[in-house]
């Protein structure tokens, strides 16, 4: 900063700095194999449709089952065809006799052939209300519940 006039003048630098400060970091980016919705709410969800993206291009698939209330699905990247090393990857929910809720977060998942990671992902609410997707650090889930989806890899977290 400097001074100039009686008013102080932000420099590139200062503004820079200060916009850092007043910011969080930005979160990162994650490859990732697999993709694990913990239905934690008070509805069914159905469909699950898993979208990727490729040159602006947007692709997507219904993966399997309906899931309900402590139910969860998991979905292996590698078993869904046309997806490929490198796509960005995420879900969307519709919620039965509700609204259809995107997980697509700002830090982007990239599917990465032979990644074991799970993106964990999981929604709480009511039909209408207070349903976001939110990322989670854990299954949130346990073996008594039940798994849906092309695989059972989620079932034992990270």
């Amino acid at each position: 900063m400097i001074r100039s006039h009686s008013a102080w003048v932000l420099t590139a630098p200062a503004l820079l700095v200060a916009g850092m400060a007043a910011y969080p970091a930005i979160a990162e980016d994650k490859n990732i194999g697999y993709i694990s919705l913990y239905d934690n709410g008070a509805y069914n969800i159905d469909p699950i449709v898993l979208k990727w993206k490729r040159d602006g291009k947007v692709y997507s698939k219904k993966m399997g089952a309906k899931i309900g209330n402590s139910e969860f699905i998991c979905i292996d990247l590698s078993k869904v065809d046309g997806i490929q090393k490198g796509d960005e990857v995420w879900i969307v929910a519709h919620i039965e006799a509700g609204e259809t809720v995107s997980c697509k977060k700002d830090n982007k998942r990239f599917y990465e052939p032979g990644n074991n990671d799970v993106w964990f992902l999981r929604m709480s609410g009511e039909t209408f209300t207070n349903n976001h997707c939110k990322n989670s650090s854990n299954p949130g889930y346990d073996a008594t519940e039940r798994q849906k989806g092309n695989s059972s890899y989620c079932e034992f977290g990270d």
